[in-house]
C-alpha cells in the first residue's frame, strides 16, 4: 500500500517512529527470552569488539605510515641539505680556485711588467756604458795619429796637447753629465722617464673677463685715434713750414733777380 505524503520531512519522521516502534517491540521480545537475549548480546558484543580492534588496527596502521611517511620526508630533506652543502662546498672551491688564478695571472702580469721593465732599465744603462766607451774610444783613435804626427816633429807640442786637453775635458763633460743626470734626474724604475723634484704645478688661470676685453678695445681705439691726430698734426705743420720756406726762396730769388 502506498502512502502519498506532503513533504519529506513528514515522511522521515514516520519512518523514523516506525524503526522505534519496531526495535522497542524487539527488544521486549528478547527480555522475555533471555537465551537469545543472552545470544544476541554475545554478538553484538563480539561484533563490536572485532569493530572496535579493526578499526584500532586500522588507526595504528594508518599513524605508522604516516610516521614512515614523514620520516621519509626528513629523511630525504637531511638528503638535500647534505647534497646541497656539497654543492656549496663544490661551488666555493671552484669560486676559490677561480679566484686564486685570477690573482696568480694578475702577479704574473705585475711580474712580466716589471721584469721589462728591469730589463729596459739595464739595456739603457748597458748603451750609455758603451756611448761612454765609444766616446773614450773615439779619443783614443784621435789622440793616436796626433801623437805620431808630433813624434815625427809635423805637429808642434802645444797644439798636440791643447787638443789632447779639449778631448779629455769634452769626455769627462759627457761623462759627468750622464752620471749625474742618471744619479739624480732619471727615473728609477722608467729608462725613458725623468725624475721632478716636485709635483708640476698648473699655471693659474690668466683668462681675462669681457669687462677687460672692451676696455682693451676701448683703450687702442683711443690711443689709434690719439696717434692719427698726432700725426695729423705733425704732417699740417711739416707742410706749413715747408710753404714758408719754399715762399721766403722765392723771395729771396725774386729780389736777387731785381737786384
Amino acid at each position: 500500500m502506498k502512502e502519498h505524503y506532503a513533504n519529506l520531512s513528514d515522511a522521515e519522521s514516520q519512518i523514523t517512529q516506525a524503526s522505534d516502534i519496531f526495535l522497542v517491540n524487539a527488544l521486549s521480545k528478547l527480555k522475555e527470552d533471555v537465551p537469545a537475549l543472552n545470544a544476541y548480546t554475545a554478538a553484538t558484543k563480539d561484533q563490536l569488539y572485532g569493530k572496535v580492534v579493526q578499526e584500532h588496527s586500522d588507526t595504528f596502521t594508518k599513524n605508522y605510515n604516516d610516521l614512515t611517511n614523514a620520516s621519509n620526508t626528513n629523511k630525504n630533506v637531511m638528503y638535500y641539505y647534505i647534497r646541497n652543502k656539497d654543492l656549496n662546498k663544490i661551488q666555493g672551491s671552484i669560486a676559490s680556485r677561480a679566484e686564486s688564478d685570477a690573482m696568480a695571472a694578475q702577479h704574473d702580469s705585475h711580474l712580466a711588467k716589471r721584469q721589462f721593465e728591469i730589463n729596459e732599465w739595464t739595456n739603457g744603462n748597458k748603451l750609455d756604458t758603451l756611448f761612454v766607451f765609444q766616446l773614450i774610444f773615439i779619443g783614443l783613435l784621435i789622440s793616436a795619429p796626433l801623437l805620431y804626427i808630433k813624434r815625427i816633429g809635423l805637429l808642434p807640442s802645444s797644439i798636440f796637447y791643447a787638443v789632447v786637453l779639449l778631448i779629455f775635458l769634452a769626455i769627462l763633460f759627457t761623462i759627468v753629465i750622464r752620471a749625474q743626470y742618471t744619479l739624480k734626474s732619471r727615473d728609477q724604475r722608467f729608462w725613458h722617464k725623468r725624475r721632478f723634484p716636485g709635483p708640476p704645478v698648473a699655471p693659474p688661470g690668466s683668462c681675462p673677463s669681457a669687462s677687460d676685453i672692451l676696455g682693451g678695445i676701448q683703450g687702442l681705439s683711443d690711443d689709434v685715434l690719439a696717434r692719427a691726430r698726432e700725426s695729423g698734426s705733425n704732417l699740417y705743420d711739416f707742410m706749413e713750414k715747408t710753404a714758408t720756406t719754399s715762399g721766403f726762396q722765392d723771395y729771396g730769388m725774386m729780389g736777387a733777380s731785381l737786384s
